[in-house]
């Protein structure tokens, strides 16, 4: 999802900078949003087959230690949050 949105703001500060009226970065951006945005997401999407390409086998753990530590954020403010909520429900 970083990646995505990442990808998808310099798209959009570079046509925006590219523009030379508002109407022609409205009208550019009408016609080239959605195909950018698919392109973007095809992109986001393979960026660990790029990591691969890049720095091989090293790349799966890097790519394996950064999703085992997302992980773990998430249960534990997750589990932050089950307790909150127990104590305000009175369970």
């Amino acid at each position: 999802m970083g990646t995505f949105l990442y990808l998808e703001i310099t798209s959009l500060s570079s046509a925006i900078r590219a523009a030379g009226s508002v109407t022609g970065f409205l009208v550019s951006e009408l016609l080239t949003f959605a195909i950018e945005a698919i392109v973007n997401t095809f992109l986001a999407s393979i960026w660990p087959l790029m990591w691969y390409r890049w720095m091989g086998s090293e790349a799966l753990y890097w790519v394996g230690g950064g999703y085992a530590f997302w992980a773990i954020i998430i249960a534990v403010a997750l589990s932050r949050r089950e307790k909150t909520m127990r104590e305000e429900l009175g369970l």
